[in-house]
């Protein structure tokens, strides 16, 4: 799992994630993203995750989400998810967390 982040401007942060996003994955890649969070984003920043390049994720990889939005929330900033492919997609709705990530539907782009 390759991973990348990027301040394009002040409150932003873009983090790239890479590869299969599952129980392997998740904790070597849970404490850069999570310390990315910490060190970054300040309140009323938005964090994007971009997942265009992680096209499969297991239920782990979801939670690992879940931590992240958490994280962002607590510095009561914003958490969008971007290039979600559509079996990250399905399994996002068959955990019932698309309103959590603020996704009209598990297949389309936050609004």
């Amino acid at each position: 799992m390759q991973f990348d982040v990027q301040k394009p401007q002040p409150g932003r942060l873009l983090v790239r994630l890479e590869g299969v996003l599952d129980r392997n994955a998740v904790p070597s890649i849970r404490k850069k993203l999570l310390s990315a969070i910490r060190k970054n984003v300040s309140e009323g920043g938005v964090v994007s995750l971009d997942l265009s390049r992680a096209p499969e994720m297991d239920t782990a990889g979801v939670a690992l989400l879940v931590e992240a939005l958490e994280s962002v929330s607590g510095c009561h900033s914003k958490l969008r998810l971007t290039g979600l492919s559509e079996k990250a997609g399905r399994l996002i709705r068959l955990t019932r967390l698309e309103q959590v990530f603020g996704l009209k539907d598990a297949s389309q782009s936050p609004e």
